[in-house]
C-alpha cells in the first residue's frame, strides 16, 4: 500500500530545546519514538507529548515498558509498520480518544500536588 506520508513528516535526528519541542507537538497528530533498544529509561519527551496532547507511539521495546495504555507501540521501526499505525491512529477516532484519555490520567496522577509534595517529601527524607 502507498501511503505518500513523506510531505507530512518531519524527521528529527538532533536534540531539541523546550520551545522548539513544544512549538512542533503543538501542531502534530503524532510523536513517534521508533529507538532501537538502549537500555535507559524512556525520553522526557513523552511526557511533553502527553502534556500537549499529543498521540505517542514508541517502539515495544524495555525502554517504554512503563507504559502502557497511554501509547500506541509498534512491533519494529520498518517504515510500513510505522505507516499502517498512523494510518490506523488517523482512522480510528475511538482509539485516538483512548490513547490520550489514558495520557491524560498519566499526567494529572503524575503531576498533582499531592504526588509531588510525597516525591519531594521523600527525597528530602533520603
Amino acid at each position: 500500500m502507498e501511503y505518500k506520508l513523506e510531505d507530512n513528516i518531519i524527521k528529527i535526528e538532533k536534540f531539541l530545546n523546550e520551545a522548539e519541542i513544544l512549538n512542533l507537538m503543538s501542531i502534530c497528530d503524532a510523536a513517534i519514538y521508533a529507538y532501537s533498544e538502549v537500555g535507559e529509561s524512556a525520553s522526557g519527551a513523552i511526557n511533553k507529548a502527553f502534556s500537549s496532547n499529543t498521540i505517542s507511539i514508541t517502539s515495544d521495546i524495555p525502554t517504554f515498558k512503563e507504559y502502557t495504555e497511554e501509547v500506541f507501540k509498534i512491533s519494529n521501526i520498518e517504515p510500513i509498520t510505522i505507516a499502517d499505525c498512523i494510518e490506523k491512529i488517523l482512522l480510528n477516532s475511538n482509539l485516538r480518544a483512548k490513547i490520550l484519555d489514558s495520557a491524560k490520567l498519566r499526567v494529572f496522577s503524575k503531576m498533582n500536588k499531592d504526588t509531588v509534595a510525597l516525591k519531594l517529601m521523600q527525597e528530602y527524607l533520603s
